[in-house]
């Protein structure tokens, strides 16, 4: 935790395009598979300590993907995490949009668990017939499963420039 930056880059140029892309009135939905403390670490490295509400419009911890994209019913629910963001809290019923504390609101920065494609498609904000491009860094859970969902989506393989470097430095080795 003290030496995030000698493993992860900050991404303020990343962050800006986020932003921009709310401000042009795309939804933003940030996913991970990760538990809301690590990837708490990660983007106030990548981003600033301000990103919440900033650079998505409702942020997804421990999604468990590759299912996330076709769980339905009960087990695709999301749950609201409490204001500190450190431990699940009230479920948000699928497609319910009232309430205080249960819906989800666009633009608050609020962070939920787990749910799935199907309840997020419930939502009134998002809606069942929104369009999505999904960015993952994982071919198989990220990438195949998002197709498989009908998702257009893209592969963010950051370790490819590295190999493209050492291609032209040692193009037999990687042969």
């Amino acid at each position: 935790q003290d030496d995030v930056g000698r493993y992860v880059y900050a991404r303020p140029n990343i962050r800006q395009w986020l932003v921009a892309q709310r401000a042009a009135g795309q939804r933003v939905l940030l996913g991970t598979n990760s538990h809301i403390e690590y990837t708490r670490l990660l983007l106030d490295h990548c981003f600033g300590s301000d990103w919440r509400g900033e650079i998505a419009d409702v942020l997804v911890v421990n999604c468990g993907k590759p299912g996330w994209f076709d769980r339905d019913g009960a087990d695709g629910a999301f749950f609201r995490l409490d204001v500190a963001g450190t431990r699940e809290g009230a479920q948000v019923p699928p497609g319910y949009a009232g309430g205080e504390g249960f819906c989800m609101k666009p633009r608050t920065g609020e962070v939920f668990a787990q749910g799935s494609l199907a309840a997020l498609r419930e939502h009134d904000w998002f809606g069942p017939s929104a369009t999505m491009l999904y960015f993952g860094d994982s071919y198989s859970s990220d990438v195949i499963a998002a197709q498989r969902a009908g998702l257009d989506a893209v592969l963010v393989l950051e370790e490819l420039a590295d190999d493209a470097a050492l291609e032209g430095e040692n193009a037999p080795a990687m042969q």
